[in-house]
């Protein structure tokens, strides 16, 4: 787990040891004043309790292919060793490089002795000192002093050399800026960056034609699938109107029969009962043969009637069928006219996606010559402008080196000199506290000499291909161009501010990575690195945000389109230069995803959340239960078992979101009051 307590570095170490001296009396006098008389119903509380303290920062962004990144050293430094070449497959955590790490390791060696300086002055502190142990104690506390007078010196050395040197250098440059180089890369970018909106645009028109081309065959291809149906239905029915109508022709034949019939059946009657003399039995006969006769007619004209009752419906059915046949033939003419617009659209559309994509290519092209040619440009300032960034940066370092001596050696006398305190007045509750205190501040040196230690060392912050190797063995090269954070590797710490003396162990990698334009001996890029795959997260963070993020930082992603779902990613650069919008700036930060991507896309909108600061495993209460008066040190209320309220004096650590990190004046379990929550229920 990452412990980036240490990133202020000396500062909380002396500001953390200058409160603990006054934690006694200080304790007394505010428990004094502060006892309060209980309440009828008891306040709200909440336990000491070791936890993990986080604090984050938010942004807004969206997702994005990847891109290159140039890496460089956060610190600059003699280089003495190159682990890969150009074209070198590489993995995410891998080293790339390493500068000269003698400086840093001597700084961590200096700051591991004043840990356990402050861990034995803890243990005599307990224990109580003999008149031996105080004697050493004075002679430590005279070398300490000696250290720190030999510190200042190193300190006033360093920074009349530095001045000389860089004024000779200085003095030795006149040379041409770049500035036109620089405009025409930027107005590439710009065109570049510009043509890939269009291309956006143009794809996703195509692909809405694409889709309606595709909706209207298929509503084409249904509607002439009705249309058969349609026309099979009117065959049908002329075949069935054809059969019925002569259906109606053989029924009026046989009426017209069947009349013919009951004509002569009734004459042969009148003829047979009128005869002379009368035949009854003929008669009979007769009247029989015409009553047979006349039903036949009646069914002749029944059937009739039947048959054309069917014919009429067959005809109206025709009449329908034939109407809705022309209407489909209507529906797909116009049907086909508006698919054969679309796929003139779609093929528009594919072909301004094309010439797009084409223009993309040959400003990418662009960029890459404007790149090289400011690269040129830049070599040109030639060998004295080179010396002059190398021994700015050497001056630097060697400042920033002695002043870290200093404020180590400071904080070492500080340690004795309160460490003799205690010792010579014995030891109570307030100079046990004071010396964990120390033990916390000196492991926090131990953290950012360990980080120091690390930003020695060049890790891939991403998987890729080595695209270019601007720097050697032997090479001075300078800082890449500075992150807003204040470190731009990435380093895994272990530690403990227990002031009982747990270890306080560190190791891990530190990453840099950069987005400068170019290479070259003293720009700070070390190393060009291509992205081959996955994506990456861009997102604009405020200038104080900005300012607390750094390479290497770990963040959780989630997007819009896929609610509930949040992806594991890692800060891999942050943009030096700044990007203003309406009076507002603003920091670009680019983050690679660790977790396989799946339903993400290129596009979507994505929400940012960085862990800037972790502590883990530290004592830690609510946010609201810290009081910080301004001008005055934090305090809290302890209540007792027997409900006795006691305002004690704090020396905290991390602020994280919603608890901050206790370094000393209360134990683990004790209970403090929390203002505005709500009060346990009585009975």
């Amino acid at each position: 787990m990452r412990n980036l307590l240490g990133r202020s570095r000396g500062i909380r170490i002396l500001n953390v040891t200058l409160i603990v001296l006054v934690l006694g009396a200080a304790t007394a006098a505010i428990a004094a004043a502060g006892r309060d008389d209980t309440e009828d119903r008891p306040p709200a509380t909440a336990g000491v309790e070791r936890g993990v303290v986080v604090s984050t920062v938010s942004a807004d962004g969206n997702v994005e292919p990847p891109s290159d990144l140039s890496l460089g050293f956060e610190t600059g430094g003699e280089v003495t060793d190159v682990a890969v070449e150009e074209g070198d497959r590489i993995t995410r955590g891998q080293l790339l490089a390493r500068i000269d790490d003698r400086s840093a390791r001597s700084a961590l060696s200096s700051a591991l002795e004043s840990l356990d300086s402050a861990r034995e002055q803890l243990r005599d502190t307990r224990a109580g000192k003999t008149a031996d142990e105080l004697d050493r104690n004075r002679r430590t506390l005279t070398q300490s002093r000696t250290a720190v007078d030999r510190a200042e010196t190193d300190l006033r050395n360093a920074r009349s050399s530095a001045g000389t040197n860089v004024a000779t250098l200085r003095r030795a440059v006149r040379r041409a800026r770049v500035t036109g180089e620089q405009a025409q890369l930027r107005a590439s970018r710009i065109r570049l960056s510009n043509e890939r909106v269009e291309v956006r645009e143009n794809r996703l028109r195509y692909r809405r034609l694409e889709a309606l081309a595709d909706q209207l065959r298929a509503d084409l291809d249904a509607l002439r699938e009705e249309q058969r149906e349609r026309t099979n239905r009117q065959t049908d029915s002329a075949a069935r109107r054809a059969r019925l109508e002569a259906e109606v022709g053989s029924a009026q034949s046989d009426l017209t029969s069947a009349s013919g019939q009951t004509g002569s059946a009734s004459a042969d009657e009148a003829q047979a009962c009128s005869a002379m003399p009368a035949d009854p039995g003929g008669c009979a006969d007769a009247r029989d043969d015409r009553a047979r006769a006349e039903d036949d007619q009646r069914d002749a004209q029944r059937d009739l009637d039947e048959a054309e009752d069917d014919l009429h419906e067959a005809r109206r059915e025709d009449v329908d069928h034939t109407q809705a046949v022309t209407n489909l033939d209507f529906q797909v003419q116009q049907l086909e006219t508006r698919r054969a617009a679309v796929e003139r659209d779609e093929q528009t559309a594919k072909g301004d996606l094309d010439t797009s994509r084409a223009t993309v290519r040959q400003y990418v092209t662009e960029v890459d010559g404007d790149e090289t040619s400011l690269r040129e440009a830049r070599r040109n300032l030639g060998t004295q402008r080179d010396q002059l960034d190398n021994g700015v940066e050497q001056a630097t370092q060697q400042i920033d080196q002695a002043r870290s001596g200093l404020a180590s050696a400071d904080a070492s006398l500080r340690v004795t000199e309160a460490g003799n305190r205690v010792d010579e007045a014995g030891a109570d509750a307030a100079q046990v506290a004071s010396d964990r205190a120390n033990v916390a501040s000196a492991a926090a040196a131990v953290q950012d000499a360990r980080q120091a230690l690390d930003e020695t060392e060049l890790r891939a912050p991403a998987d890729g291909v080595a695209a270019r190797v601007d720097s050697k063995v032997g090479e001075v090269v300078g800082a890449s161009s500075p992150s807003l954070g204040g470190a731009g590797g990435s380093s895994s710490a272990a530690g403990s501010s227990d002031a009982e003396g747990a270890d306080a162990g560190a190791g891990g990698s530190a990453t840099g990575a950069s987005s400068a334009g170019s290479a070259g001996a003293g720009s700070g890029t070390v190393i060009a690195l291509t992205q081959l795959e996955g994506l990456e997260v861009q997102a604009g963070f405020s200038e104080t945000d900005a300012a607390r993020v750094s390479p290497g930082d770990t963040a959780r992603i989630s997007v819009d389109a896929l609610p509930g779902q949040e992806f594991a990613a890692h800060v891999v650069e942050i943009d030096p230069e700044e990007t203003l919008v309406d009076n507002v700036v603003t920091y670009d930060v680019t983050f690679f995803l660790d977790t396989p991507q799946g339903p993400l896309k290129p596009g979507m909108t994505a929400t940012t959340d960085v862990i800037v600061e972790e502590s883990d495993e530290v004592l830690a209460v609510p946010k609201p239960a810290v009081r910080s008066p301004a001008g005055s040190s934090p305090t809290a209320t302890v209540v007792h078992a027997d409900g006795r309220q006691e305002a004690r004096l704090l020396v905290t650590g991390l602020e994280g979101d919603s608890s901050v990190e206790v370094v000393g004046g209360l134990g683990e379990g004790e209970q403090v009051v929390v203002p505005g929550a709500a009060p346990p229920a009585d009975g």
